[in-house]
């Protein structure tokens, strides 16, 4: 039973690491008391939709001084990437293979929160049953995990534990209850109680662990403090246990991160406190890298300064995936969608919010728009969003500023020298102007001064340029 906790703890937390933050390896060492040598080394493995499929532990052997092979893990996953079976194998030496261990099948609700965990185990011929978890939730927040053991004599499973939660308004639990069942009195018996501690960020800062002595709760156990930086992210987390004599608590161990520019961790110092030197001792060090994906991007809700020919689109790139954005901005179409091989403006690199003028549109047309970025690993689209140009005619202000009919406004001569002249049957008098490149971004702009409607473009390279103002919009032709 043991084994099988030690393994389920293994599987969980390579699941968090691989499903959260995409490891691609972990490497452990221990410390000998002068130098760091090396311990255990974990791959990770992912399919086409960077699904975690399968991960390897290895020990270091100090006789050949390479890794070998002692656990295995290999999942099926759902189509939200959630693991609906886990295949556990340990390495045989003496036969040089796998030879099954224990394999788990994991249930989902309707928002893929896991609700059942059924494991079995290898006897040597056929898998028997061995425990069964089950999950409840309220609001979609974990409230109880029940765990059970089959019990051969009665082809039934019997309660062992029962954890249940109480969430604060995040879903993250404020309080954590332990209890054992006691088979003999047939009745859950209270065993340790753990409370939970939030910064305004709702990342845990403090754990504290408390003990049932019969009647009343008390502190028997350990409090775990954890530490965040101005990004909050997490840099160190240190245990320390209840000395009862004193009622005081005395440390234990401290891990200390470092973090790359995401937050996710480069490395973990593991260090135990050695109280006859009132210092801090070694014990191991981890290294982690991680495997780059394609980036996340959001696409902006609506379309804004819709004309005839032009529009503006926002997007925002809220992670990189560990890879440089090399590219970002909106790509359209009149079919849902879109893609980068179809129309494309861009918005320079990196993370964050962008916008973009979509130039080149047809009038009173339905266009298809979402956001894009690219990095070293692939390109992510955001959703897409949907706008109708407007029709030739439309609004426009007179000088006072009052609204009135504008009919479609052209420049002349195409293409242009020195200057190009806008014509309008109505005045343009006071009406401001922005000149786009074919990249959507903003070059020039003004206002018509009366009835002169000549722009200054000698400073311009060859080439089409758009003509917006607040309703309508025409092209420009540099020569």
């Amino acid at each position: 039973m043991k084994t099988f906790y030690k393994i389920l703890v293994l599987f969980f937390f390579s699941q968090y690491c691989a499903n959260a933050q995409k490891v691609q390896s972990i490497t452990t060492k221990g410390w000998n008391g002068s130098a760091w040598q090396n311990g255990a080394y974990v791959t990770y493995s992912y399919d086409a939709n960077f699904y975690n499929t399968a991960t390897l532990y290895q020990n270091w052997n100090a006789a050949t001084s390479s890794y070998t092979n002692w656990i295995s893990y290999t999942y099926t996953n759902n189509a939200m990437g959630s693991p609906s079976l886990n295949l556990t194998q340990m390495w045989n030496a003496s036969v040089n293979t796998w030879s099954n261990s224990s394999i788990s099948t994991t249930y989902y609700n309707s928002v893929n929160a896991s609700t059942m965990q059924l494991g079995q185990s290898w006897n040597g011929s056929a898998w028997q049953n061995g425990t069964q978890l089950m999950q409840s939730y309220t609001n979609n927040y974990l409230t109880s995990m029940l765990y059970q053991s089959w019990n051969a004599t009665t082809s039934t499973y019997t309660n062992s534990y029962l954890y249940t939660f109480t969430n604060n308004i995040n879903g993250n639990p404020t309080a954590s209850a332990l209890q054992l069942w006691n088979s003999a009195a047939n009745t859950w018996t209270n065993s340790s109680l753990t409370t939970h501690s939030y910064n305004a960020a709702n990342s845990q800062t403090m754990q504290n662990s408390q003990g049932w002595n019969g009647t009343s709760w008390q502190n028997t156990s350990q409090q775990i403090l954890k530490t965040y930086d101005a990004n909050n992210f997490l840099i160190s987390s240190l245990t320390q246990n209840i000395n009862l004599s004193n009622s005081t608590y005395t440390n234990v161990s401290n891990v200390t991160y470092t973090n790359d520019a995401g937050g996710h961790p480069l490395t973990a110092l593991t260090q135990y406190w050695n109280p006859s030197v009132s210092t801090w001792s070694n014990s191991s060090l981890q290294e982690y890298t991680y495997l780059n994906t394609p980036p996340t991007v959001i696409t902006g809700a609506n379309a804004a300064g819709v004309t005839p020919i032009t529009a503006d689109c926002s997007g925002t790139v809220t992670a990189d995936g560990g890879a440089s954005i090399s590219t970002r901005g909106v790509c359209w179409s009149t079919s849902p969608a879109p893609v980068i091989s179809d129309h494309v403006a861009a918005s320079g690199t990196g993370t964050g919010s962008f916008t973009v003028t979509l130039t080149g549109l047809m009038p009173n047309t339905l266009y298809y728009a979402r956001a894009f970025a690219t990095n070293s690993a692939g390109t992510t689209y955001g959703s897409d969003l949907s706008f109708t140009t407007t029709a030739q005619e439309a609004l426009g202000l007179n000088g006072a500023g009052s609204l009135q009919t504008l009919q479609r406004i052209e420049a002349y001569p195409l293409p242009a020298g020195d200057y190009v002249n806008i014509k309008c049957t109505a005045s343009l008098s006071g009406v401001r102007y922005t000149v786009y490149n074919t990249s959507g971004e903003a070059i020039l702009s003004g206002v018509f001064d009366h009835d002169d409607n000549k722009i200054k473009i000698m400073h311009l390279s060859a080439g089409v340029y758009i003509l917006k103002t607040a309703h309508s919009a025409t092209r420009i032709v540099k020569e």
